[in-house]
């Protein structure tokens, strides 16, 4: 699991829907909104509203899964963090 998203409502979910496929390249973006991020792993829209979480920082450094050195784990979290920010701002 690489994000985790609020909310069960049907908007909630298509809005997750949406998000996924711009992350993913079969959309674009429609730049009405600016996300941004908490320099931790949460995602906001416009400053102030709470979109989602990246997750898998257990999966890089656990012992169950890729045991990473933590410098190396921040890297690629921080990495695939700007990915996300990128597409969804349109950039």
């Amino acid at each position: 699991m690489a994000l985790t998203f609020e909310g069960e409502s049907k908007e909630a979910i298509l809005e997750a829907r949406k998000i996924v496929a711009i992350i993913n390249g079969e959309e674009e973006s429609d730049r009405q909104h600016e996300y941004t991020h908490n320099g931790y792993a949460d995602i906001f829209r416009d400053a102030e509203s709470y979109v989602f979480c990246v997750r898998g920082w257990g999966h890089l450094t656990g012992t169950g899964g890729l045991r990473l050195p933590e410098k190396g784990a921040a890297k690629i979290q921080d990495d695939f963090i700007a990915y996300i920010l990128k597409r969804l701002n349109g950039e």
